[in-house]
């Protein structure tokens, strides 16, 4: 019961509020509908005449609006008595297909007093072009992407993807990959684009060729005979990880497994130019050798030893980090992943973070 009279109580306040502000400025509407517009016109504007009504000085401090697609512009001067007024309110429809309603609060200097105008209305969503779904121009080619990720891949396997391209050149366009690394074979279809064409490239990923583990990133590049850029590039990704699914249950029973005693560090607060070292201790608690197939960080600036690459059961182990904060600013949150053969878990993410003050900056 309590609850329902403070619920009460608090519209019956904001309603006074919003009414004892139409005391002062009198508005000739306090909504407009815009109707049915269409998304292209972007912008749409609709002003709200009034007149102050009272017998004192007014000055409107705000107009808020409820979201940041609208903006209400006004005069920022007092309103004498009598004197007329207006607000202009711009909603923007770029983007926002759909029915739209948006209160615009007016703020006026009188007792923290309030009017709510509100607009409304329907923006038709513009029909899509080529350029929409081909949003990445590259001379006169267009690409929905310019990164293939190709996801998790077992390092015996194959896997493919698809490069979808739009050819908005007025003459036939020939696409071919340059210089294409060995583990990446593709098919153009169709071998020539013809003007105002799409195609597609199927990549083929053949991770024993890759012969690597771990998060991977490679440039490839596109030749064509493309007037304005010949050459285009893209990029792609994957996780290659090591098949384990041949191994007997005696096998994984009696497998390496690598613990470690702390996967974070917080280095807290340090200077420019500083350099942390930081010793990540890790022991074997499987029942054979553990080999540390890989070590990879996240960037140049962390530099990285491992104390041995193969660990007996029951022996530990270190791997010493050093990050080298020159050039670095603000909050830094640096990777270090650790790939070994144990089945259960192969890849360990590391983490070293922490906050670097400008070399410059006063204490």
């Amino acid at each position: 019961m309590k609850r329902l009279i403070f619920i009460f109580c608090t519209l019956f306040f904001v309603h006074q509020a919003f009414s004892q502000g139409q005391q002062y400025l009198k508005f000739e509407s306090i909504q407009h509908d815009f109707g049915v517009v269409k998304e292209e016109s972007e912008k749409m504007t609709h002003v709200f005449a009034f007149k102050n009504i009272s017998i004192d000085t007014v000055v409107i401090n705000d107009v808020s609006t409820s979201c940041g697609c609208t903006a209400g512009e006004w005069k920022k001067t007092p309103l004498m008595p009598g004197e007329e007024g207006k607000i202009l309110v711009t909603y923007t429809t770029a983007h926002r297909p759909g029915r739209f309603a948006q209160y615009v609060v007016v703020h006026l200097n009188k007792d923290s007093t309030k009017i709510k105008l509100r607009i409304f209305g329907e923006v038709l969503p513009r029909e899509k072009t080529y350029v929409d779904f081909y949003p990445i121009p590259m001379g006169n080619l267009r690409f929905k992407t310019a990164h293939v990720t190709f996801d998790t891949i077992l390092n015996n396997e194959v896997k493919y993807d698809t490069l979808f391209m739009f050819n908005e050149w007025s003459q036939p366009m020939t696409v071919a990959l340059k210089d294409a690394p060995a583990f990446i074979t593709y098919q153009a279809v169709p071998k020539i684009f013809k003007p105002h064409e799409e195609g597609i490239l199927i990549l083929k990923y053949d991770a024993a060729k890759k012969n690597d583990l771990g998060l991977l990133f490679d440039k490839l590049y596109i030749l064509t005979n493309d007037s304005i850029q010949s050459v285009k590039s893209f990029h792609i990704s994957a996780e290659i990880l090591e098949n384990f699914s041949k191994m007997s249950l005696n096998d994984l029973k009696n497998a390496p497994n690598i613990v470690f005693k702390n996967v974070t560090f917080d280095f807290d607060t340090i200077k420019e130019g500083e350099v942390i070292k930081r010793d990540f201790k890790f022991t074997n608690t499987g029942l054979s050798d553990l080999i540390i197939r890989k070590v990879a960080t996240s960037c140049g600036c962390t530099a990285y030893h491992v104390s041995s690459s193969i660990i007996k059961s029951g022996k530990s182990g270190k791997l010493k980090i050093e990050f080298d904060s020159k050039n670095k600013k603000g909050y830094q949150r640096q990777t270090i992943t650790v790939i070994t053969n144990n089945p259960h878990n192969s890849s360990i993410r590391l983490v070293l973070q922490g906050f670097v003050k400008p070399e410059n900056e006063k204490k």
